[in-house]
């Protein structure tokens, strides 16, 4: 939450740098920012876990970062929490 909020400061500062002609630019630019970075914000976690997570490390092997048994579980569990447990800050603020 703190991360998304931070990515949309980030996207008026850009817009704003840009110095667009007019409104609707302005607007166009703004929104195609904040799901850019939302999108990140929301799917990073589940797109290093189902590619990266488990095969093998950059770093040195005591830095290896292994599933155990399948990634699939801990997957499954990151998208539940993001379909179930991430709207519930917007329903308590309504």
């Amino acid at each position: 939450l703190l991360l998304g909020k931070l990515y949309d400061m980030l996207a008026v500062k850009l817009t704003d740098w840009e110095n667009h002609r007019t409104q609707t630019k302005y607007d166009d630019s703004l929104v195609i920012k904040l799901f850019a970075f939302q999108f990140v914000n929301s799917y990073a976690s589940c797109f290093y876990i189902a590619f990266f997570r488990g095969r093998g490390s950059i770093f040195e092997e005591r830095y290896v970062d292994n599933c155990e048994g399948s990634c699939m579980t801990q997957l499954s569990f990151q998208v539940l929490t993001l379909m179930v447990a991430k709207p519930f800050p917007k329903f308590f603020k309504d």
